[in-house]
Order: structure tokens, then sequence, then C-alpha cells
């Protein structure tokens, strides 16, 4: 799977200018050089975990914000690999691991209605 640095970049830039920072002010709280972030908004460099993080915390956006082109490519590519880790799981345990999504989704829901 390719991460995509160009858009990872492109939304780094929109999501900082949107809210009206500098590039001095956003490399600072990433510590690194105002050059450093001009090259990873223009996909000439790649940040590491450690400053994307603190990018993306700074500029208070989700990881989905940021990566939301990659992760679309990576679907097809984790139904993929699903299914073959569920290949050989009996019905019993199919039923199981369903009820669990479903849990899950619920959950989600609940924590996402508290939020607003």
């Amino acid at each position: 799977m390719k991460i995509d640095m160009t858009g990872i970049g492109r939304r780094i830039k929109q999501a900082r200018e949107r809210k009206g920072i500098r590039q001095e002010a956003l490399a600072e709280a990433a510590g690194i050089s105002q050059n450093h972030l001009s090259h990873i908004e223009n996909a000439k460099s790649s940040p590491s975990l450690e400053v994307l993080g603190r990018i993306m915390v700074y500029l208070e956006v989700q990881p989905n914000e940021i990566f939301c082109e990659t992760v679309g490519t990576a679907v097809p590519y984790l139904w993929d690999e699903a299914g073959k880790k569920l290949g050989d799981v009996g019905m019993e345990d199919l039923l199981r691991i369903n009820e669990v999504v479903e849990l899950a989704k619920l959950l989600k829901r609940r924590m996402e209605d508290t939020s607003e």
C-alpha cells in the first residue's frame, strides 16, 4: 500500500490555512524548521510519526482528515486481509464476530452522540 505524501502534505497545509496558522507557528509547535514543514506540505520530505502526531495535535485534526485518501485505498486491502483471516472460521465463531462488530458500532454511535 502506497502512502500518498502529496495528499497528506496538501491536507496539512489546508488545515493550517483554514485555522489561520502560519507555517512558523506550526513548525515551532511540531519541533521542526519552517523549511522542513514547507517540504512536508509540498511532499518533498516525509515527517516522522512523532512530528506528524504533533502537527495533528496542534491543528486539532483527526488522523482520517490527514490520511483520508490513503485510508480510502486501504479499504479493499483490509477487506481482503479480513477475508483471508476469516476463511477457515466456523459458523458459530462468525456469528460471535458479527455480534462483536454490531456492539462496536453501537458503542461508537453512543460515544458520538454523547460528544455532541
